[in-house]
């Protein structure tokens, strides 16, 4: 028989923050109330902004912000090219031919230095 997955479970005594959200002592909503807000009302000059708060996900592959996908496959195209490489380099023999050294005279007439 086989185990099942292991799953870590977070327990807390303050689910999502209600405690918090409850909380009417926060510095900022006395300072909105002072100004004329009141609680239900969305922010802004029309009160029409957003009325409730901001919900994050929890982010449970360990990707971070702003990761896309397709950075992935990228990322194994090129690890595999560098891996053909180094296999390459390992072989010790190359693919290409070396080049024949070039005479001295035949660099001097190339050189864009040389003097006539």
């Amino acid at each position: 028989m086989l185990a099942e997955k292991r799953v870590k479970t977070k327990w807390t005594l303050n689910p999502r923050g209600a405690l918090w959200s409850k909380d009417d002592s926060k510095k900022g909503q006395q300072l909105l109330q002072k100004m004329g807000w009141s609680k239900g009302q969305g922010l802004g000059k029309n009160t029409t902004g957003v009325v409730d708060p901001l919900t994050l996900r929890a982010n449970r592959g360990n990707r971070g912000l702003g990761m896309n996908s397709s950075w992935a496959s990228d990322w194994t195209e090129h690890h595999e090219s560098f891996e053909a490489l180094l296999a390459n380099l390992n072989s010790g023999s190359d693919s290409t031919q070396p080049k024949p050294p070039k005479k001295l005279e035949e660099k001097s007439k190339s050189s864009k230095t040389r003097v006539q």
